[in-house]
């Protein structure tokens, strides 16, 4: 029995270890991204928040806030997961990618893949 389990752990231990950033980010070079994001917004101190919050970043160009239906709408030349990332940690708030459109190249691109951005606070 123990035979098998640390050989189980050894075979683990020589898987090779992927990098969290590996990826290049999704940055537009011939246009603009829009991105729509799904955040909780209690109250008006919340809404006040990420209001500052998106006019403090120099990559937005335009954004829209719908209190009602908690959708935040932001469009700019930027890393869609890097400003997931500053408003999640910045708003300690779980924000919820739900489309990314990148307008300006040969052809418009739409991707529908959701994201769930959560970071681990020790």
């Amino acid at each position: 029995m123990q035979n098998s389990l640390s050989s189980q752990t050894f075979q683990s231990l020589n898987q090779p270890i992927i990098e969290p950033n590996t990826h290049p980010p999704a940055i537009s070079m011939s246009g603009k991204i829009c991105m729509v994001m799904r955040i909780n917004i209690d109250c008006n101190c919340c809404y006040k928040k990420l209001r500052r919050i998106l006019l403090s970043m120099n990559e937005l160009e335009t954004h829209l806030i719908e209190k009602k239906q908690s959708i935040v709408s932001v469009c700019g030349k930027f890393s869609s997961q890097d400003v997931a990332i500053k408003i999640r940690k910045k708003m300690n708030r779980r924000v919820e990618i739900l489309h990314i459109i990148e307008f300006g190249g040969s052809h418009d691109q739409h991707f529908q893949k959701p994201l769930v951005v959560t970071t681990s606070t020790k």
